[in-house]
C-alpha cells in the first residue's frame, strides 16, 4: 500500500509542478488544426466511398 501512495503522490507532484502545459492560443490553434485535418480525410474517405461504390455498381451491371 505504502508503494501505490508514494506513486499517487509522486504522480500529482509531477503533474501539478512538472509538466509544461500550453498556452491557450497554441491549444486553440492544435485544435484548430487536428479538426480541419478530420475534416479534410473525412471528405475525401466520402469521395473514395463513393466512388468505388460507383464503380462496383458499373461493374456488377456489364455483367
Amino acid at each position: 500500500m505504502d508503494k501505490l501512495t508514494t506513486y499517487i503522490k509522486d504522480s500529482y507532484d509531477e503533474l501539478i509542478h512538472k509538466v509544461e502545459w500550453p498556452e491557450r492560443n497554441v491549444l486553440l490553434e492544435s485544435t484548430i488544426a487536428v479538426i480541419v485535418g478530420l475534416l479534410i480525410i473525412t471528405v475525401f474517405v466520402f469521395i473514395m466511398d463513393g466512388g468505388i461504390n460507383t464503380l462496383v455498381d458499373f461493374i456488377y451491371k456489364i455483367k
